[in-house]
């Protein structure tokens, strides 16, 4: 009987340390996989975590680089110009959601890379010679990316 209840004892024990090293080995990778989002994220100049933010851009635009982790983000260039007719836009966005509304008389060229993510983008065909373009960078997993044209005022 006592042989029995030790071996009961001895399946426990390794079980528990099982258990142990199991939450041990995921919470390693756990830190490590935001280790990895960090070193990604350190080399855009804006960088936003955890809180969801709106920015209305109101002046010329050239050029910048954003990423967002855990978060939603929306970019309004409605009352923007952009530099020469040129900006580009480079976005890394993480379990995200990125909204981008821009004037109806720009183009948007859209372009990169998605890890089960989704985007969408309402200026479709070449643009037209002289036309404002902005040319938007993306580096998504697990994201959604939407741009699209202000709606229409109603009447």
């Amino acid at each position: 009987m006592k042989e029995r209840q030790v071996d009961v004892m001895k399946k426990r024990t390794i079980l528990k340390a099982v258990g142990v090293l199991g939450a041990a080995a995921a919470a390693g990778a756990i830190a490590y996989k935001s280790y990895q989002t960090e070193q990604k994220m350190k080399n855009y100049n804006l960088k936003l975590k955890f809180k969801g933010e709106v920015i209305k851009l109101d002046a010329e635009f050239e050029s910048d680089s954003i990423a967002v982790n855990f978060t939603g983000l929306e970019l309004d260039f409605t009352q923007a110009t952009l530099k020469d007719n040129r900006g580009e836009l480079k976005l890394y966005a993480e379990f995200a959601g990125i909204d981008i509304l821009v004037p109806a008389e720009w183009h948007v060229v859209a372009t990169g890379t998605n890890n089960k993510s989704g985007v969408n983008n309402a200026f479709v065909g070449d643009p037209i010679e002289g036309q404002p373009v902005l040319s938007v960078v993306y580096d998504l997993n697990f994201a959604g990316l939407n741009i699209r044209k202000p709606e229409a005022e109603s009447e």
